[in-house]
């Protein structure tokens, strides 16, 4: 899936053959990264290169008052309530991306609440209110958490079976993400970083990570021990 991700996320207008629909559409592309203790947010706003250009030509400065404003239009959510949340800097905020489009990028982070790990992580993303758009956002979760819900994917009967993680959606909907999490038992937990389809709850077909079978043959050592003892005692009575 990892994989995967980056090949999803080519804007459906920079294709040579797009319609000039989707070459004059804005595209939203937001990364949640669920830490154990935090999430950060990375937001992209692919502006089709024509459109930049007319803007700056009428306002000196217009990249960075663009970037500025794009910051104060997205935020953190915590159960529906906004998330206090720092800005991260991005070295490389203004830059080229897809064939005809400007990449506008901002970041944040936020700690958990108090009572956090177990909630919902959302984005509000009020940026271009008025202009077409598609959106793609795809989450990394932590090997101590799980998530129960999400509107980028459906589950049914243990098995995911619509799955946007990743995918451009043309829906209003896809501007307001979300994944309810939880802490993850501890045969639940992962071995590291996992992208969301891969840390969804009940999804049928999951296994115990590598660690788990490692425990188990350890603690079956001791085990195996103590009944080549008792064998060797029960043989020696009987002889």
């Amino acid at each position: 899936m990892l994989l995967l991700v980056p090949l999803l996320y080519a804007h459906p207008g920079s294709s040579p053959g797009a319609s000039g629909a989707a070459r004059d559409t804005i595209g939203h592309r937001m990364e949640l990264i669920v830490g154990a203790d935090e999430v950060e947010l990375r937001y992209t706003a692919e502006v089709p290169e024509r459109r930049v250009l007319e803007e700056a030509r009428a306002t000196p400065g217009y990249g960075q008052q663009l970037l500025s404003s794009l910051a104060d239009g997205v935020r953190l959510t915590w159960d529906g309530a906004p998330l206090p949340s720092t800005a991260i800097v991005v070295p490389d905020g203004v830059k080229g991306g897809e064939k005809g489009f400007l990449d506008f990028t901002v970041a944040l982070r936020a700690p958990f609440p108090d009572d956090g790990r177990h909630g919902t992580i959302g984005v509000r993303n009020g940026n271009f209110p008025d202009v077409d758009g598609f959106f793609a956002t795809s989450v990394t979760l932590d090997a101590t958490l799980l998530a129960e819900e999400t509107s980028l994917l459906k589950v049914k009967q243990g098995r995911i079976r619509d799955n946007w993680h990743g995918a451009w959606v043309k829906d209003e909907a896809a501007r307001e993400p979300w994944v309810k999490i939880r802490p993850a038992g501890l045969l639940e937990r992962g071995s590291g970083p996992l992208p969301l389809p891969q840390r969804m709850a009940g999804v049928a077909g999951d296994e115990p990570p590598p660690w788990v079978f490692g425990l188990l043959a350890l603690a079956l050592l001791p085990i195996g021990w103590l009944g080549r003892k008792l064998g060797r005692r029960a043989r020696g009575s009987a002889g």
